[in-house]
């Protein structure tokens, strides 16, 4: 077995750093520095910055995030593992694997392995929290999944309208959203009796509407969500 400088490889092909019988393909005695933007990575695509996805909260006793944990707590100036009883001002927080070999989302109801596997992305909140990025059934998430707060991607939707029984009364969204934590944009026309034209009320944008007689009915025009954020 040729060794030169700590590194040995056997007539098999294994290789040690540090060990002389290496019992895989690579095994190093000691500890790894992957620097930069490099990560390690099996051949199945899993990666330890998916295994660990850290971050590190400060303060008095501080938690993580929802959807990590502890991994390691600091007291002074010593970092101890998670088991660690004492006070301590900083904590690295992670989300370890789960059982089916990934990450648990927000509120922990599912991982990324499942949103994959429903055809979704795993994104973040940009507070650490980690939600499925979906493609939305009937303008919600699928069964089994919740909306993670509003966020979405929408496009304007055609017109609603409201038949007065002479003229058709428009109320349309104007504009829509791309992905952002940001609800539905929405109208709703109303038609009054006493021959007012009509009028239209809105959230998250403004209504474009057109002139007809007096009705008494109503109708709401909902942009449609092209892309959901569930967990």
């Amino acid at each position: 077995m040729p060794c030169t400088e700590g590194l040995c490889i056997t007539v098999d092909g294994k290789v040690g750093i540090g060990t002389e019988n290496p019992s895989q393909k690579l095994e190093v005695k000691g500890s790894i520095l992957v620097s930069g933007t490099g990560d390690v990575c099996n051949g199945s695509g899993k990666c330890l910055n998916s295994i660990y996805q850290t971050n590190v909260m400060v303060g008095n006793d501080p938690t993580c995030p929802s959807g990590q944990t502890i991994i390691a707590k600091m007291n002074g100036t010593t970092w101890y593992d998670a088991a660690y009883s004492g006070s301590y001002a900083k904590v690295i927080c992670g989300k370890a694997l789960t059982s089916d070999g990934g990450t648990l989302l927000v509120n922990e109801s599912h991982t990324s392995v499942q949103c994959v596997a429903a055809g979704g992305t795993t994104v973040d909140d940009g507070l650490g929290n980690s939600f499925c990025k979906m493609t939305p059934i009937n303008n919600s998430c699928p069964s089994e999944w919740r909306p993670y707060l509003l966020w979405s991607t929408t496009v304007q939707s055609v017109a609603g309208r409201v038949w007065d029984g002479q003229w058709w009364c428009y109320c349309s969204p104007d504009g829509a959203h791309t992905w952002s934590n940001h609800g539905r944009e929405y109208c709703t026309i109303s038609v009054f009796f006493n021959g007012d034209a009509p009028s239209c009320t809105n959230s998250y944008s403004s209504c474009s509407t057109y002139d007809c007689s007096a009705s008494g009915e109503s109708g709401v025009a909902t942009n449609s969500v092209t892309e959901i954020g569930c967990y």
